[in-house]
């Protein structure tokens, strides 16, 4: 069975080429535009992991992730940043790993492997 991920990001552009990035290895079980949605939907989906940016209207991504920390504390959290953002600040809210938009996919990959522990 795949492990489910949900997508967060305001731009919808973001979260097709988000989809189109880990569709082949886990399934996409949802996708929100803000932070407020991405916590309404984490709760109704339960999923393995949340691709949650960090900058986003209504709610940011910090806030998002603490509150979805507190609701679900096993899902994991990858935090995209539009820019270098201190790791500190992201584990602080909630999140596994962080990884800038401008770094290579792989590093992105590489981050979601690691924290659903992938093999093969």
């Amino acid at each position: 069975m795949k492990k489910r991920i949900l997508l967060v990001d305001d731009l919808e552009i973001i979260r097709l080429g988000l989809r189109s990035t880990v569709s082949g290895h886990y399934e996409v079980c949802g996708e929100a535009a803000d932070g407020q949605e991405a916590i309404q939907k984490a709760t109704e989906l339960k999923p393995d992991l949340i691709i949650l940016d960090s900058n986003m209207p209504v709610m940011d991504g910090f806030t998002a992730a603490c509150k979805i920390r507190q609701l679900l504390p096993a899902a994991k959290i990858v935090m995209l940043s539009d820019d270098f953002q201190p790791e500190t600040e992201a584990k602080e809210a909630g999140a596994d790993a962080i990884v800038a938009k401008a770094r290579p996919l792989d590093e992105l990959s590489r981050a979601i492997d690691r924290c659903l522990e992938r093999t093969g």
